[in-house]
């Protein structure tokens, strides 16, 4: 995709938010607010792939952080795409192991001979 497609796409997706917004002002409510939700997501997206030309523009993270980064081995491992997710699931599990957690959380890799 090209630059000026790129921004033909922002321009697009910013048209949409606007009707969206008003849409939830007037009638506030679940659907409205998908809505809404919907048209910034695209938004936020479309920003995203013109900014960030090495990445697919449907790479993203997820749902709870749609512009968030792809976590390549999360994708190989099974656990998912979304860089912040993976974080959180392997602190939490991290903290859940004890010693090894608790070095993980200072920052200091997994140590396979000694955990």
């Amino acid at each position: 995709m090209s630059t000026p497609e790129k921004w033909a796409r922002v321009t697009r997706a910013l048209t949409d938010v606007e009707p969206a917004r008003q849409a939830w002002t007037d009638h506030p409510g679940p659907d409205t607010g998908r809505a809404l939700h919907d048209a910034l997501t695209d938004a936020a997206a479309a920003v995203h792939a013109l900014y960030n030309p090495n990445r697919h523009p449907t790479e993203t993270g997820c749902t709870r952080h749609p512009t968030g980064p792809v976590d390549r081995a999360g994708i190989d491992s099974g656990e998912g795409p979304c860089l912040r997710c993976n974080q959180e699931r392997r602190r939490a599990r991290a903290v859940a192991d004890g010693s090894a957690g608790r070095r993980l959380m200072d920052g200091i890799p997994p140590q396979p001979h000694r955990d």
